[in-house]
């Protein structure tokens, strides 16, 4: 992720550094498939905080100025 520091400051609002690099994590191993990737989608709570993860991170994004284009 190439960020900008509009799109950092808006993850900052939703997340501490501890719960976004939790949140990071279980959002790229949920992925693992089989009973590899199982282990992080069954933790109570995993699945929405790699959820919230993926959210913020879109929304992060599209409010950039940097994902403006110009045509």
């Amino acid at each position: 992720m190439y960020a900008c520091v509009c799109s950092i400051d808006k993850i900052a609002t939703k997340f501490s550094y501890d719960d976004y690099e939790a949140a990071e994590v279980l959002a790229q191993l949920q992925g693992f498939p089989g009973e590899r990737g199982g282990m992080f989608r069954d933790p109570e709570g995993a699945e929405e905080l790699a959820e919230k993860y993926v959210d913020v991170i879109e929304e992060a994004e599209s409010s950039c100025f940097r994902s403006v284009r110009p045509s």
